[in-house]
This record gives C-alpha cells, sequence and structure tokens, in this order.
C-alpha cells in the first residue's frame, strides 16, 4: 500500500467531469457514447466506498503484456473504465479502455485501438505490446447502479534489457617505472530505464581508475538508452576488467599486460605440445622394439615333427 496521497471521494468526481468535458468536445464522438457520459454526468454525487484507492504494482516490460484486474465482487458493475494518469495535470483523464452497456470501441484512442482489450467476466483490461510511454499510473473505476464508484489504482512499471556491453581497447601504454595506463570504452543500447556504467575488476588488483567521458542519449522514438563510458586505467600488473549495465555483463578483458609478458603463455602452451609429441614418439618406439625381440608366436595344439638326432652326435654308438 503506498503512502501516497490520493484523491478524495469530491476530487474523484472531478477528475470524472473533467474526462466528460474533454469527451463532449471531440469530433469523434459516436452518438451512441453521449449515452455513457449522462451517466457519468448522473454519478458526479455518488457514494465512494473508500477515500484511498488500493494501490497495486504492476512490473512489465517493453514488447511484454500486463493485466490490469479491477475489484471482484458478486454485484456486477454496470461499467468499467481504466483511465491513465496525465502527468502534467496529475489528473486521470485519458481514457484507455472499458465497457459499458454500448461499445465504446470506436472511441478508443488510436494508440490504444490494437493494444488493448477489456474483458467483461474478469473485470480486467489487458495491454500488450507496451512501450515506454504506457508506464505510468492508471485508474480503474467500477460503477454500479446503486451510484456507488469503486476504484484501484495500478502504478505500471516498465524495463527494457540492454544488450551485452561491447568493449574497446582505445590505447595503452608502458612507463619505466614499471606502471602502465590504458584507455577502454564499454558501450551498449535498447534499455530501460537510464543505469549507470559499471566496472569490475579482478580482487587483490592494484589500480586507479579514472573517467574520461561519460554519453547517454534516448532513442525518440522508443524511448530507449544508450549507454557509453571511457575510463583510464592506471596499474602496475595485469588485471582482468568488465562492465556492465542494467544486468547485461561484457566478456571479461585483460590489460596492463608488462614487455614480454604476452608471449609466455605462448611458449608455455608449446613445450606442453612439444612434450605430449616426444612421448607419444618414445611409446610407439618402445612398443615396436618389444615386437621386435619376441620370439614368434607358436600354437600349442600343432604337434611339431621331432628331429632325430646322430648317437654318434651325443656320445653314444650306434645300434647293431
Amino acid at each position: 500500500m503506498s503512502s501516497r496521497s490520493w484523491p478524495q471521494p469530491s476530487k474523484l468526481n472531478d477528475v470524472i467531469l473533467f474526462h466528460v468535458n474533454i469527451c463532449f468536445t471531440s469530433v469523434h464522438m459516436e452518438p451512441q457514447f453521449y449515452k455513457l457520459l449522462l451517466l457519468l454526468l448522473s454519478v458526479l454525487q455518488p457514494v465512494i466506498s473508500e477515500d484511498k484507492p488500493t494501490v497495486l504494482d504492476l512490473r512489465g516490460t517493453v514488447g511484454g503484456r500486463v493485466t490490469m484486474t479491477c475489484l471482484m465482487e458478486e454485484q456486477k458493475p454496470s461499467g468499467i473504465f481504466f483511465q491513465k494518469k496525465n502527468v502534467s495535470t496529475g489528473e486521470y483523464t485519458t481514457f484507455v479502455n472499458g465497457f459499458y452497456t454500448e461499445p465504446v470501441e470506436n472511441n478508443l484512442l488510436e494508440q490504444y485501438k490494437k493494444r488493448t482489450s477489456a474483458n467483461r467476466v474478469q473485470h480486467s483490461m489487458d495491454m500488450w505490446d507496451l512501450v515506454v510511454s504506457d508506464e505510468g499510473e492508471y485508474i480503474c473505476l467500477l460503477m454500479y447502479s446503486s451510484k456507488t464508484i469503486r476504484a484501484r489504482v495500478f502504478n505500471l512499471t516498465l524495463t527494457a534489457n540492454y544488450s551485452v556491453p561491447t568493449v574497446t581497447k582505445l590505447k595503452c601504454s608502458n612507463h619505466d617505472n614499471g606502471t602502465g595506463d590504458c584507455e577502454v570504452s564499454c558501450w551498449s543500447a535498447g534499455g530501460y530505464p537510464r543505469e549507470n556504467m559499471v566496472w569490475t575488476v579482478s580482487e587483490g588488483s592494484d589500480s586507479f581508475w579514472q573517467t574520461v567521458k561519460n554519453s547517454s542519449s534516448e532513442d525518440k522514438q522508443t524511448g530507449l538508452w544508450n549507454i557509453s563510458q571511457t575510463v583510464r586505467i592506471s596499474c602496475t600488473q595485469s588485471i582482468n576488467y568488465s562492465c556492465s549495465v542494467g544486468g547485461a555483463v561484457s566478456v571479461s578483458h585483460t590489460i596492463c599486460i608488462k614487455p614480454g609478458s604476452e608471449h609466455t603463455v605462448e611458449i608455455t602452451v608449446a613445450v606442453v605440445l612439444l612434450f605430449i609429441f616426444i612421448s607419444i614418439l618414445a611409446f610407439f618406439g618402445i612398443k615396436k622394439l618389444c615386437r621386435r625381440h619376441q620370439p614368434p608366436f607358436q600354437d600349442p595344439s600343432v604337434e611339431l615333427p621331432l628331429k632325430k638326432r646322430d648317437p654318434s652326435q651325443m656320445g653314444l654308438e650306434p645300434e647293431p
């Protein structure tokens, strides 16, 4: 429940009357809608059930969909009207959608005709293909034949995801004292609301950060934001860093690499690969050598003929 102050009963009547006056001045008003306006005029002094309407917070995404549901009661209302608050006047003067005994579709603003629908059974309104301008406060007015008006307020907040930030290394320099300077930029687009760029560095790194340039621009048609920032980093050792905006995080990068150290990884990988290659050659060489000195295989199931030896060669006398 919000702590903000809401219009008193008489103020809500003024809201309805103001909206009626606006509608009467419209040249596009359909004849059947005049009956609805006459009803509104007849209930300008109703008994409103609560001075401070219930406030519900709704969250949606740009391009998404939300549903606003009024109070559900056993008594069926004779009409339900969803009105959007005008920021400049502070009044709920923009008719979005609703229903009554007569159709109201022909009296909808062009921006709501193909993006909203009212549900008579659920006492609700659906809104889809949300745009940034849809963000704001809405009020649902339920009108009963007893000339009682019930109200519920919706506070709609919208968000849009930023693109994955793109990091660009602009320039780097190394100094004789072992320190280094790098300028890097981070850019992300298509998000809402406007967010600040956040930089993250590896733990334990000794570095100094200085913002060089901040830039943000709003798309006049969509209301979405593009955010970019350039920073200068001074460091004494290699550090890993990334940037993020609105929950979108960039790929991690490394800067302030000391001269010569950038080849350390390449040399290490080359040594490991060479060791593996030599090990493989040694393995197959030993295996081949063992096969060369191994006696030929003999099947034990095959009997070989015994060679008859000369008795004289064994020191025996020959048989007569």
